[in-house]
């Protein structure tokens, strides 16, 4: 469901694709940082692999906690989840291209 939601990242770094039992997993990564969204039942994961550490966005120091906030706001939002994977896929690609 998610699998092409995101390929605008394929900008900051290779792609992965996983699919099993209904839940999907996608990975970016670079020589900076991976990361990582799954989806299952209807909700989205956000995990960061930054400096040897692998963390959930929001315990990650990769992000500020203004972008922890803004996070939170697309995973709180009613949109449908595709409109929440274009929202965070465009957030992530404005954000990591800094880091970078």
């Amino acid at each position: 469901m998610i699998k092409h939601l995101f390929d605008d990242l394929k900008q900051i770094g290779k792609k992965k694709y996983y699919f099993k039992n209904g839940e999907e997993e996608i990975y970016f990564s670079n020589n900076y940082f991976e990361i990582e969204i799954s989806y299952h039942s209807g909700c989205i994961d956000l995990v960061i692999n930054y400096n040897g550490m692998r963390n959930n966005c929001f315990c990650s120091d990769f992000f500020s906690t203004n972008e922890k906030d803004k996070i939170k706001i697309i995973f709180s939002s009613c949109d449908s989840i595709e409109q929440k994977c274009k929202n965070l896929a465009q957030f992530l690609l404005e954000v990591t291209k800094e880091k970078v």
